[in-house]
């Protein structure tokens, strides 16, 4: 059985202008019995990937219009290396028993002007097949991966996905956008 994980997001600040610098969080925290490693590539903890791959959902309040943000098509990749100190030594992500975790990015949608508008609210959230992380492991990064220069591919996940529930945060797009001149509040 899957270990159980608890994942939210943040928008920081939730309420900001097209000029701002905003930020989203993520937070992970795992309720295992021990530590556990997960491969985070394709998850939404990694944040950066997440947004430009368009894995979360970004819905107009107002309307419950879904607005398209997705920054760059996604293309296969060259395998995973499991060595510490590889090309993929970023996505390894240990998780202590119930210690949080918080993984911070730059707000892609903040500045999509094109996207969103001055003066509406919208909900951030998770596309359903996403909010999952398909390789995990029991143990640490240190016992999970390879020594530092030898490549290793990943190795049998310890288990089936961890499924996890996240609730779609609001935020808010407000003031007077530089660009166009236009004040959005009401």
């Amino acid at each position: 059985m899957a270990p159980n994980m608890t994942v939210s997001l943040a928008v920081i600040p939730s309420t900001f202008s097209m000029d701002d610098e905003v930020t989203l969080g993520v937070t992970a925290t795992s309720h295992a019995p021990g530590p556990i490693t997960l491969m985070t590539y394709n998850a939404i903890l990694n944040v950066y990937f997440a947004q430009r791959a368009g894995r979360y959902t970004h819905t107009n309040v107002e309307t419950g219009e879904l607005c398209k943000v997705q920054t760059k098509k996604c293309t296969k990749r060259v395998p995973y290396n499991r060595a510490q100190g590889g090309s993929d030594d970023q996505y390894f992500l240990t998780l202590l028993p119930e210690q949080a975790v918080e993984i911070r990015e730059p707000f892609f949608a903040a500045k999509l002007r094109d996207k969103l508008v001055s003066g509406k609210k919208y909900r951030l959230g998770v596309k359903k097949d996403f909010a999952q992380v398909g390789h995990r492991w029991k143990g640490t990064r240190e016992e999970v991966m390879a020594p530092e220069g030898k490549f290793a591919g990943l190795c049998k996940a310890s288990g089936k996905p961890i499924i996890f529930q996240v609730e779609a945060v609001e935020f808010e797009v407000i003031g007077k956008d530089k660009a166009t001149g236009e004040d959005g509040s009401s």
